[in-house]
C-alpha cells in the first residue's frame, strides 16, 4: 500500500482536482475496511479496550431531515435488582417474631421515609447498629419495602382482605402515605367481588380497628354489605353476626335504605347542582337541613336501636321512614328553583389544567442522583467530581461492581474512581445507570445549547465509555449512533467534517462503522475542497484509513466522469 503521504501527493495533483459529476455523488458505492487495528484513544487519552467481534455491518436506514426519534429513557430494574439481592446493603430490618430479615439501603428508604431516616440519623440503637426490629409479618413489612423501591404492590392468595386491613393500620402508624389510595383500591376490588356473608366478615374486622385513618374503609365495607341487605337479613346467622358491630349495621342499613325520589326538573345533575338551582343561601340552607333529617335523623337512629330484629321489608315499610320522606316533600314549597342549568365546567377545566401543568413527580433515582445524599462512592473525571450510590451504579455496571469490591482493587478501598472522560460524557453514563434521559442525546432540548463540533466529540468520547465500561445495552448505544448522524449532518463547515471525521478514524473500527459510514456520507460532497484546503488536509493526515477512504472515492468519481467522456466521444 501506498503511505499516506504518496497518497495524499497524488490526491492533490492536477488531475484529481478535476469537477466531479454532482449527480453521482448521491449514489457513490462506499465501502468498509476489512482490516482492524489497535490505536491510540485520542479523545479521551486513554489505551484503547479490548478488541471484541466487529458487529454486521449492514447499514441501517436512516432521515437525514433531523427527525430521527431517539429513546433517551432507559428504564431498567436496578431498584429490583437492589430489592431481591441485597447487595451494598448497609441497613437490616428484622421482623420481631420471624427469623426474617431483609437487606435493604439506607440511600433508598432515608430520603422518602422518615421513620427509617429518624431511626438511622437520630442517636438511637438502630442508628449504631444498624438494625431495625418491626412487630408487624412480613408480608406487611415486604409491602411498605416494595413500595420505596418503586416496585408494585405483591398480594397474598389467601386472606388478602385481612392482609390489606394489616397493612392500612401498620402504613399509618409508620407514615407511608403513597400506599394509601393503591391499598384502598385493591379493598375496594376484593368487596366488589364478595358474596354477602363475606362482606359482612371484613365490615366486622374493619369496624374492629379504631382511628380515622380507617373511615374510607369502613365507607366501602358499609356499601358492600348495603348492596345485598336483603340476603342479610333474611340469613339468621348473617343477621346475628352483624349485631356483634351495632355501628356497622346502623350504617349499613342507613346506607340500604332510598332515598326520596328525585324531582324530575333535578334529575340527571350532581348534587352541587341543588346548590346552584336555589335563589338565596337561606333557602339553599332550608334544603340542606331537610336532606339531613331524611338521610340521619335522630328519628330514624331511634327506629333502629328500637327494632334490631324486624325484617329489612318491615323496616322499609315502617311509617317511621316514610314520615321523614313525607316531612322533607312538605316543606318543598318553601324552596323557590331556578332554572336548572348544566354544571358550570370552567372551574373543573381549569382544575385539570392545573394539574397538567403540574410538574411530574421525581422518581427515587433521579431524586438521589440530583441530591447526592447518602452516597457513599466519588467518581473524579477530568474537570468535576460525581458523589454517587454504588448500590445504584454497581447494580447496572459489572465494572463499577468489580471495580468496587472491598479489598480487590484500589478504588474499593478508597471509593473513588478515577476517569480521564470529560464532565458531559461522565454525566451521560451516570444518567444512564441511574435510569435518567441521557441529556446529551435530546438534541432538541438538553443538547442543543451545545456546539455541534463539540457534541460530536463527545458523542465520539461517550462510544468510547459505554464500551470501556461494558454496558451492553443494544438500545443505548442505537441512539448514541443515531444521535451523532443527526449532529454531524448538522455541520455545514468542511474543515469541521474533516476535523471530526478523522477524530473518528483514529479510533477502533469494530466500535465505530456506523459513524464512519455516517462520515464518508458527508464527506463525498466535500471532497473536492477538502483536498484544495490546506487546513482540511492537516485533518486529514491524522487518518491514513481516512485519507485512503478519500481518495477511493476521488478515484471513482473520476473513473466514472472519464467513462462518461468516452462514451460521448464513441457516440
Amino acid at each position: 500500500r501506498d503511505t499516506s503521504s504518496t497518497l495524499l501527493a497524488r490526491a492533490t495533483s492536477s488531475h484529481f482536482l478535476q469537477s466531479p459529476n454532482p449527480q453521482e455523488d448521491s449514489t457513490m458505492p462506499i465501502h468498509t475496511a476489512n482490516s482492524k487495528r489497535s490505536s491510540a484513544m485520542v479523545a479521551t487519552k486513554r489505551q484503547s479496550s479490548a478488541p471484541h467481534a466487529a458487529p454486521n455491518a449492514k447499514r441501517a436506514k436512516f432521515r437525514h431531515d433531523g427527525s430521527t426519534r431517539v429513546k433517551k429513557i432507559y428504564k431498567g430494574e436496578a431498584l429490583q435488582r437492589m430489592y431481591e439481592s441485597g447487595e451494598w446493603s448497609d441497613l437490616s430490618i428484622k421482623i420481631k417474631d420471624s427469623s426474617k430479615t431483609f437487606t435493604v439501603h439506607k440511600a433508598v428508604l432515608c430520603p422518602a421515609w422518615e421513620y427509617a431516616r429518624a431511626a438511622c440519623t437520630r442517636g438511637f440503637v438502630e442508628t449504631q447498629t444498624s438494625v431495625i426490629e418491626l412487630p408487624e409479618d412480613e408480608h406487611v413489612v415486604a409491602a411498605i419495602l416494595r413500595h420505596y423501591y418503586e416496585l408494585p404492590l405483591e398480594l397474598p392468595e389467601t386472606d388478602m382482605e385481612a392482609f390489606l386491613i394489616r397493612l392500612r393500620v401498620a402504613i399509618d402508624k409508620y407514615g407511608v402515605g403513597g400506599l394509601i389510595k393503591e391499598i384502598e383500591e385493591e379493598f375496594q376490588i376484593c368487596l366488589d367481588a364478595m358474596d354477602y356473608t363475606q362482606c359482612v366478615e371484613v365490615g366486622l374486622a374493619v369496624f374492629e380497628e379504631d382511628g380515622y385513618h380507617m373511615e374510607n374503609m369502613r365507607q366501602a365495607a358499609v356499601k358492600a354489605a348495603a348492596r345485598d341487605m336483603d340476603d342479610v337479613v333474611r340469613d339468621d346467622e348473617v343477621w346475628a353476626q352483624i349485631q356483634e358491630s351495632p355501628e356497622f349495621m346502623r350504617q349499613a342499613l342507613i346506607a340500604a335504605l332510598p332515598g326520596p325520589p328525585i324531582p324530575a326538573d333535578m334529575r340527571g345533575f350532581e348534587r352541587g347542582a341543588v346548590k346552584r338551582a336555589c335563589d338565596s343561601i337561606e333557602a339553599h340552607e332550608q334544603a340542606k337541613h331537610m336532606r339531613s333529617r331524611q338521610l340521619s335523623g335522630s328519628h330514624m337512629h331511634t327506629t333502629f336501636r328500637r327494632l334490631p330484629s324486624y325484617s329489612f321489608k318491615s323496616l322499609i315499610l315502617s311509617s317511621s321512614f316514610h314520615s321523614t320522606t313525607i316531612a322533607f316533600y312538605s316543606q318543598r314549597s318553601t324552596v323557590q328553583h331556578t332554572k336548572m342549568e348544566p354544571p358550570n365546567t370552567s372551574a373543573q377545566k381549569r382544575k385539570r389544567d392545573e394539574e397538567q401543568e403540574k410538574p411530574q413527580q421525581i422518581g427515587l433515582l433521579e431524586r438521589l442522583y440530583e441530591s447526592e445524599e447518602w452516597t457513599d462512592l466519588e467518581i473524579e473525571g477530568l474537570t468535576k467530581t460525581f458523589r454517587v450510590h454504588k448500590a445504584v451504579v454497581c447494580s447496572n455496571s459489572a465494572w463499577f461492581s468489580k471495580a468496587c469490591q472491598p479489598g480487590r482493587f484500589i478504588e474499593g478501598k478508597a471509593n473513588r474512581v478515577k476517569f480521564s472522560y470529560s464532565e458531559p460524557v461522565v454525566d451521560a453514563v451516570l444518567q444512564y445507570l441511574y435510569e435518567l434521559p441521557v441529556s446529551v442525546l435530546d438534541l432538541e432540548n438538553e443538547a442543543g445549547d451545545l456546539d455541534i463540533k463539540q457534541l460530536c466529540k463527545i458523542l465520539v468520547e461517550l462510544q468510547l465509555a459505554v464500551d470501556f465500561l461494558q454496558l451492553q445495552d443494544k438500545q443505548l448505544k442505537k441512539d448514541i449512533k443515531h444521535a451523532f448522524r443527526e449532529a454531524f449532518y448538522k455541520l455545514e463547515d468542511f474543515e469541521d467534517i474533516v476535523e471530526i471525521g478523522a477524530v473518528v478514524f483514529l479510533e477502533p473500527e469494530h466500535l465505530f462503522i456506523k459513524f464512519r459510514e455516517t462520515v464518508m456520507h458527508r464527506t463525498i460532497p466535500w471532497v473536492e475542497e477538502i483536498i484544495s484546503s490546506e487546513s482540511a488536509l492537516e485533518h486529514l493526515k491524522r487518518s491514513s484509513e481516512y485519507v485512503e477512504k478519500v481518495v477511493e472515492i476521488r478515484t471513482k468519481q473520476l473513473y466514472y466522469e472519464d467513462g462518461h467522456k468516452a462514451y460521448m466521444q464513441l457516440g
